[in-house]
Formats: C-alpha cells, sequence, structure tokens
C-alpha cells in the first residue's frame, strides 16, 4: 500500500509536466473572430510548443509539455484555413491556448501563389513600394505574404508590421528574422519576439509545408541555438501529410549543399531531400538569383525598397505553385505607372512588311512594352487605320512573349503601300487601368535598308573610357530602325558587342525558368546566328561576355562553341565568355 501512495503521488507530480499547455482549435463557423457555441472543433492540426509537435484529436484537442525555452503556443495553420493569430504567447495566468480558424479558398488550392519580399530595412519610414505591394496583392490574390528578414534594427521592428500586416495587405502575413532584426536585449530576438512572435514555425497551403526558420547569426546573440531549431524541426518534419512536398524559408541559406542537410552538429543532421523538398527561400544577399540544386531551387530576392547590388532593379518576387508541386517564379518590378510604349513601328519613320510563311500575305510586325507594377497585363490590343481618312484598316490582340513584351503581326491590305498610317495600341490591367500609345509611320511593301559599317562596338560604350561617342561623317539623321528581336529575358545587366558584323548579347534570367543565354544575331539583318545556354547572369566586357561563377569559356564567334572551360585563380567576379 505504501509503495502504491509513492506511485500514485509520483504520477501526481509527472501529470502537470506532461500536459503543461493544454488547448483546442476550432473552425470559426460565423467568421466572428470570437468564440463562441458555434465554433466547431478541428481535428488534425499540428501545435507545438517549440520543440514538441503534436496534431489535435477529435475535439481539436491538444497538450503539450513545454521544454525550458517555450515563449509561445504556435500552429500549423492547415491548408484550407487562415487565422489571424497562429501563435499565442505563453504567460502565467492562461489556462487554455485556443485558436480559431476560418475556411479559405486561397489557402485550400493546390495551385496558388505567394509573394516574397526581403531586406526592406526600414530606418526612417516606409515607401510607395508599400502601395505598389499592397494592390499588387489585392488585384492578383496570392495566397500569402512572406518578409524573409532584416527588417531591420529597433525602429524597423517596431515600424514595419503596422504597415505590412495581414489587414493591410488583406491577405495572411509571415515573417522571418534576419540578422539585422538581432537588437540589443535579454538576447538577440527578444525584441522581435515581442512584435513578431516566434522564429521558427510552420504552416500549409495546398499541398505543400512551409517551414521558417531563423538565421543561425547576426548582431547581437540568439538565444536559440541550431540544436533547438534541429530539435523543433525534426519533430515538425515527422508530421507531415504523405505526398506533401516543403518549401523552406529563412533569411540567409538554408543550406549550401546539393546534398541539402541541416546539420546542428555532426551528430544532429536532417537529410531534407526525404522531405520531397521543392525549394529553400532566402534573402541576406540584395541580389537575385536562382540555382537549380539537382532538382532543389534555391532562391535568393534582391531587396524591393532599393534594388540589388547587382544593380537590378527594385522588386518583390512572386512564385507560382503547380498541381503538381512544381514551382515558377516571376519579379515585379516596383515603382512602374502603367505604361506603354511601341517598339517598332516607330514613330515618323518607314516600316516594311514580311510574308507570312503560310500564305505569302503582308505582315506588319508591331513589337510593344508594356508594363504596371500593381497588376499584370490582361491583354493588349491594337488599331491600324489611315492617317489620312482614318478608316480601319485591321484591329486585334497581340500575344504576350515576356512580362514585358507583346506582339504580333498585321495583315495589311496591297492598296495600302507606301501610305501614311497610324497605330493605337492600348493595355488592359488586371486592375482595371489602361495605357496607351500612337505610332504614326510610313507604309512601304518592298522597303530596304542598307546599314554602313563603322567602328566596332567591342565594350560598354563603345570604348575604354566608356564616353558612347561615335564620330562617323557617314552617319546621316534622322536614323531609322534598321530591326528588332527580343531575346526572351533581360538585357540590361549586358552592353551590346559589334564584331565581324555580328551582334552579341547575353541575358539575365532571375526566375526558375533560367532562360540566361549568349546570342549572336546578323548585324545588317538581325538574324539569329545562334545562341549558348550560360549561368544565370552576364555582364559584358571588351569582345567578351562575363557570366557570373569563376569560370572562362573561350568561344568562337561564328558558331559560339566553347573551345575550352577552366576556373582561373584570378577570375573572383564572373564567368568571362570570350569569342573568336
Amino acid at each position: 500500500m505504501k509503495r502504491l501512495s509513492v506511485i500514485l503521488i509520483l504520477f501526481l507530480l509527472y501529470l502537470p509536466l506532461s500536459a503543461q499547455f493544454k488547448g483546442t482549435v476550432y473552425i470559426d463557423t460565423d467568421q466572428s473572430d470570437i468564440f463562441n457555441k458555434g465554433d466547431k472543433p478541428l481535428a488534425g492540426v499540428m501545435v507545438t510548443d517549440g520543440l514538441n509537435v503534436a496534431k489535435t484529436d477529435k475535439k481539436g484537442r491538444f497538450s503539450l509539455p513545454g521544454f525550458e525555452k517555450t515563449r509561445f503556443i504556435t500552429i500549423t495553420t492547415p491548408a484550407g484555413y487562415e487565422t489571424q493569430h497562429f501563435y499565442l504567447p505563453v504567460t502565467e495566468n492562461r489556462k487554455s491556448y485556443d485558436f480559431l480558424l476560418t475556411e479559405s479558398e486561397r489557402t485550400k488550392s493546390k495551385e496558388h501563389s505567394f509573394v516574397q519580399i526581403t531586406d526592406t530595412e526600414v530606418t526612417s519610414g516606409m515607401g510607395r513600394w508599400v502601395t505598389d505591394l499592397q494592390q499588387y496583392i489585392k488585384n492578383e490574390k496570392p495566397a500569402f505574404l512572406i518578409h524573409t528578414g532584416d527588417i531591420c534594427y529597433e525602429a524597423g521592428l517596431t515600424m514595419h508590421n503596422r504597415v505590412v500586416n495581414a489587414q493591410t495587405m488583406d491577405c495572411p502575413v509571415y515573417y522571418c528574422i534576419g540578422n539585422h532584426d538581432l537588437v540589443k536585449g535579454k538576447y538577440g530576438e527578444e525584441l522581435y519576439e515581442s512584435l513578431y512572435g516566434p522564429t521558427w514555425y510552420s504552416f500549409d497551403v495546398g499541398n505543400i509545408h512551409y517551414v521558417v526558420t531563423p538565421i543561425d547569426h547576426g548582431d547581437n546573440p540568439t538565444d536559440y541555438t541550431l540544436k533547438d531549431v534541429y530539435n523543433w524541426l525534426k519533430n515538425d518534419l515527422a508530421l507531415m501529410k504523405e505526398g506533401q512536398a516543403l518549401i523552406l524559408f529563412n533569411h540567409d541559406l538554408f543550406t549550401a549543399s546539393d546534398t541539402f542537410v541541416f546539420k546542428a552538429d555532426n551528430e544532429h543532421m536532417l537529410d531534407l531531400r526525404a522531405f520531397n523538398t521543392k525549394a529553400q527561400i532566402y534573402g541576406h544577399m540584395h541580389y537575385n538569383y536562382v540555382r537549380n540544386q539537382n532538382g532543389i531551387y534555391t532562391i535568393c530576392t534582391g531587396t524591393l525598397d532599393k534594388g540589388g547590388i547587382d544593380h537590378t532593379p527594385s522588386s518583390f518576387r512572386a512564385i507560382k505553385v503547380d498541381a503538381n508541386n512544381n514551382i515558377s517564379t516571376e519579379l515585379r518590378y516596383a515603382f512602374i505607372e502603367p505604361q506603354i510604349a511601341i517598339v517598332s513601328p516607330m514613330d515618323n519613320q518607314t516600316a516594311a512588311s514580311s510574308a507570312a510563311a503560310s500564305t505569302g500575305e503582308n505582315q506588319l510586325p508591331v513589337s510593344v512594352n508594356t508594363y504596371h507594377s500593381q497588376a499584370k497585363t490582361s491583354h493588349v490590343s491594337y488599331v491600324l487605320s489611315d492617317a489620312e481618312n482614318n478608316q480601319e484598316i485591321a484591329k486585334g490582340n497581340l500575344t504576350s512573349l515576356t512580362d514585358w513584351n507583346w506582339n504580333g503581326n498585321i495583315q495589311i491590305p496591297t492598296n495600302e503601300n507606301r501610305k501614311r498610317l497610324h497605330l493605337t495600341v492600348t493595355s488592359f490591367f488586371n486592375d482595371g487601368k489602361k495605357a496607351t500609345a500612337t505610332s504614326q509611320f510610313t507604309y512601304q511593301k518592298d522597303f530596304k535598308l542598307s546599314s554602313i559599317p563603322g567602328e566596332g562596338w567591342n565594350t560598354l560604350l563603345q570604348n575604354a573610357a566608356h564616353s558612347g561617342g561615335v564620330n562617323d561623317s557617314q552617319i546621316k539623321l534622322p536614323l531609322q530602325l534598321q530591326w528588332t528581336t527580343n531575346t526572351g529575358s533581360n538585357i540590361f545587366m549586358t552592353s551590346p558587342i559589334i564584331a565581324e558584323q555580328k551582334v552579341f548579347i547575353a541575358t539575365t534570367d532571375d526566375n526558375v525558368s533560367l532562360n540566361t543565354f549568349i546570342y549572336a544575331f546578323d548585324f545588317n539583318s538581325g538574324k539569329l546566328l545562334w545562341h549558348r545556354a550560360a549561368n544565370r547572369k552576364s555582364t559584358s566586357t571588351k569582345r567578351t561576355i562575363g557570366q557570373s561563377g569563376r569560370y572562362i569559356h573561350p568561344a568562337r564567334h561564328r558558331t559560339g562553341d566553347y573551345l575550352w572551360h577552366r576556373r582561373p585563380r584570378s577570375v573572383r567576379t564572373g564567368q568571362i565568355h570570350t569569342f573568336q
């Protein structure tokens, strides 16, 4: 009997410790954000104390033991639901940690999108980018917005979540902690936690399990350790649903290795490939970067408010997930009002036709650039008319070639030859706004241009002084557009090189498509002579095109074939592609 009493006392002493934190997860059926009798319990929701992870039972209940660093009770918001409060701070007097969820179509679908911003580093105020971001979310309706850290310092931390939150953005908003968010206090993350909550947590959208982890270094020491993160992450990933895919967020690289092993120390490692990992997404470096690491994408995004250190424009990243868990990305550039510009035919010039391949009929090539930061372009229409009598000749829609460029071919009747024509193009954006541009030109079916060869343009702005000046008495004004073409991705990181009657250009693609090539076009006709794949981002120098990385690939200018491949010690800034 005495032995039984001792066992009973020990059991009673252990019981409170094994169920220190209890609560219930409910469906907010009337969406009142207030607990009431009509709210239904929700089973199968993951809940954590920062170490241990449990799932709610049939009555929506959970219990967790806690550990010495438990400061929040946090739920993994399940797909098909949203909540205003995915975490609750641990307080001495709180007896029950209860959560309310509302049903959500935007977080339910396997096909969904989200927006990443990063390194806004707010110190003295927010800017116009907030409006662009807010309106883009309103118009394109992503499932959530995530900020991957460096909010920045005390001023930024206290200001940012008052401006960028679920209410102001009208979608779920999540944050990561960055190295500059570790500020003075009892421990580096103390202020961040008081404003943004836990530094590691997870949530589900569609068939993706999203995991947020904290950076492991910063301006001030952290209370957490890599082993703390490992211990929670191991428990969290163990409860992923069968068939789910994993996407990881951190302010810095989660792991730099292609093996994708998260390592706390030599005895505590997680093979992330075993969890169907699709991507690791981060910031910190202030540039745009995408790399496919044997099926897992490493995605870095530059800053939204001031552009990247690699000279890329201010942008945020829209990321799309399809029904098969595949991802694609699109950089969205900030600070751009609705605009459209006609690339060709140019105003007050002569435009020639091209023969349609199938019918041989005369066609007028049309190319326009259009963009709006706050909404995507839904379609671009054109109206071609006679400039003298305003009689309509043709109308229709152009085809999207890239995020900026739309083009098409307009069939021209024979009797319009050598007439003055008027072209009107209009962009329609998803927020209902429009942009219009016009061009008046002379259409001449058999118009042929002859180019005058000049000095080679073999470096940035033509010469070593980068003056960009040309002194050639053969040049006569006005200049006439010879040809135009679209490479399919950005060229703002390169300067065209003209040599050997060829135009060389390299493209930049900071999206998952990795459409990065070196191109050679015929100087006179614009005909594509060859193109060769290159890695990510290219820059131009004297008769070379340099590629980010640390390799040299000399190539034949006639064919683009690489002659050899070498990594010299002296090349630290990028690959170099030279032509002979």
